[in-house]
């Protein structure tokens, strides 16, 4: 039984007559319901957590190349495609005289800009 058929079930207003002629069985049933929707849920809760770790994993890992790609001699003038300070991103007066990155002197000048925490 999927979750579909579980939540119809759920969608019936079932009045206090109705459930004085419950059964065993239909108790078990409805028991046996709530347990596979507890089961759905804690799978899907796993597979979001697995989907947001290895979210940050990528976002590390970019942050990681954007500071290697700012060391490399061929790219010594102007921004990465990943830095936050790219000039396809913010104003002409973002970038510093002689073509440097303004991010270049720090640390995070990579910013996450796809899907946010709680998005999608």
């Amino acid at each position: 039984m999927d979750t579909t058929e579980i939540r119809a079930r759920l969608d019936v207003d079932y009045t206090a007559e109705d459930y004085k002629t419950w059964t065993v069985a239909d108790i078990a049933r409805v028991r046996l319901d709530a347990k596979r929707l507890l089961t759905e849920i804690d799978r899907l809760t796993s597979a979001l957590a697995a989907k947001e770790e290895l979210l940050k994993q990528a976002v590390e890992d970019m942050k990681v190349m954007a500071l290697a790609m700012r060391e490399n001699e061929e790219l010594s003038e102007g921004c990465c495609f990943a830095c936050v300070c790219d000039a396809q991103n913010l104003p002409d007066n973002c970038i510093l005289p002689y073509g440097e990155c303004p991010g270049y002197d720090t640390e995070d000048c990579f910013e996450w800009r796809g899907e946010k925490k709680g998005e999608g």
